[in-house]
């Protein structure tokens, strides 16, 4: 494995994020018991992420244009999650390392996914297949016969998975240039959002997939996940003297989307933890019962099932507005 000559070397990635979450920590929020953990999963994965190759033999063409415009994904999430043995082994020590360290609680159950992985008790490829294609009776029946929590395992896999779909989505990214995605879901693997963003004179609305992390623009006036466009039903929650900081909420599905407003801004946010940073907003929309879009490992979701795909599909209004 090499950086391709486009991307950051692997300390560099790490140095970025790491400044990053030191940004997120000097904010005069408790935020430092979710900084915490995930710090070092987060330096870890973009490390390995700027090591990994862009063309790992994904076997995708370009997409026909009017199905895609349509609302066809690129590929799914099963077809990235799928990785050589060489780069699984490599990411799942890694990353379970780093897990380890950061969630002691979970430690012992963390190193038996490690050695089961390591020494073959577990297949790879039976794991990338059975969470990301949500085989959840497979997922439990692997959980089960090497002893640990089915939702440990979910959380473990999914971080191991992570760095090596984002890479892969970097090189699959050029297939779709130019062509038009009007959908709430992304146009690469069909994830839903964990973060929208504002960027641009004009304020052009963006959403960061929650699963491969590509960006796309989206209606600035719509919620992603149902795509509702009636304003009665959508209000913006933040912060009094943090509005650039807000959820969007939708009143009709009762999905919301984090979002930042990066109008103005010039030190250059690092979207990898943006979401993150943005956690005290999933509290505050969960508190009024509402549900994120797209189920990430800290937005704490009580009692509830989220499924990654949309509710179901819509047809413009203005936001309404609340501060809190």
């Amino acid at each position: 494995m090499s950086p391709t000559s486009n991307m950051l070397t692997p300390e560099g990635a790490a140095e970025r994020i790491s400044r990053a979450i030191e940004g997120i920590r000097r904010q005069p929020l408790p935020l430092e018991n979710i900084l915490k953990p995930f710090e070092e999963i987060f330096i870890a994965r973009a490390r390995l992420r700027a090591e990994l190759h862009s063309d790992m033999d994904l076997p995708v063409k370009a997409p026909d244009p009017a199905r895609f415009e349509s609302g066809a994904p690129l590929t799914s999430e099963e077809a990235l999650a799928i990785s050589s043995e060489a780069d699984w082994a490599i990411a799942s020590d890694r990353i379970l390392s780093a897990l380890e360290r950061g969630f002691p609680k979970i430690s012992d159950e963390i190193r038996v996914i490690r050695e089961a992985l390591s020494d073959g008790t577990v297949e790879p490829r039976r794991c990338q297949t059975a969470l990301a294609g949500g085989r959840d009776d497979d997922l439990a029946h692997i959980a089960s016969t090497i002893g640990v929590g089915t939702e440990t395992l979910r959380f473990a896999l999914g971080q191991v998975m992570k760095p090596i779909i984002e890479r892969k989505a970097e090189g699959l990214a050029p297939l779709i240039a130019g062509l038009r995605w009007h959908r709430g879901y992304c146009p690469l693997c069909g994830s839903m959002p964990e973060l929208s963003f504002l960027k641009g004179d004009e304020g052009q609305r963006w959403l960061r997939c929650s699963l491969c992390g590509h960006s796309w623009r989206f209606v600035r006036l719509a919620c992603p996940f149902c795509e509702m466009e009636k304003h009665e039903s959508l209000q913006v929650y933040y912060i009094a003297g943090r509005e650039q900081e807000r959820v969007e909420v939708c009143n009709e599905c009762g999905r919301y989307v984090p979002c930042l407003d990066l109008r103005g801004r010039f030190d250059g946010a690092v979207l990898e933890v943006a979401a993150l940073g943005l956690v005290h907003l999933d509290l505050l929309a969960q508190e009024k019962g509402h549900l994120p879009a797209a189920l990430c490992s800290w937005n704490i979701v009580r009692g509830q099932d989220i499924t990654s795909w949309p509710a179901g599909l819509g047809t413009s209004g203005e936001k309404g507005h609340q501060t809190c």
